[in-house]
């Protein structure tokens, strides 16, 4: 059974406590894939994830939502705004959807120069295993490289 953050809580946060609530979150579901942490403030990223086996260091960013975007005749969604990523500065962003723990992950390199946002509908858009996210930025950055 998949634990429910107390939305009502969560709502009387503020933004920057919000982000840090998903950062934290963030950085202990990539702890448990057996990789190092290091929580990192102001330098473009949030996180940097070391693989203890090759010692290669990812720079993510994460981004947290708590509330579906007002979107009138659509499904629910969420809206992440994106404009300052780039794949020169953050390997992976992290998408989190703070009153589910929902967790998916993209390779910052899928995120084009150009975009703002980046929306995900809350019914359809967080089925795939957080893991399998995290496992698919890897097969496309080695590819990339």
């Amino acid at each position: 059974m998949k634990n429910k953050t107390d939305v009502g809580r969560i709502a009387d946060l503020d933004a920057i406590l919000k982000g840090s609530v998903s950062e934290y979150y963030v950085a202990s579901v990539i702890a448990g894939y057996g990789y190092e942490i290091a929580i990192v403030k102001g330098i473009g990223f949030d996180l940097l994830a070391i693989c203890p086996e090759t010692g290669k260091t990812y720079r993510i960013e994460v981004k947290g939502a708590s509330k579906p975007a007002k979107t009138p005749n659509q499904k629910p969604r969420l809206q992440f705004h994106v404009k300052n990523i780039k794949a020169k500065t953050t390997d992976i962003v992290a998408f989190h959807y703070l009153p589910t723990d929902d967790l998916i992950f993209f390779p910052a390199c899928s995120i084009r120069d150009n975009q703002t946002t980046v929306a995900i509908e809350i019914d359809t858009g967080f089925k795939k295993d957080p893991y399998q996210s995290w496992k698919e930025c890897f097969e496309v950055l080695e590819g990339s490289d």
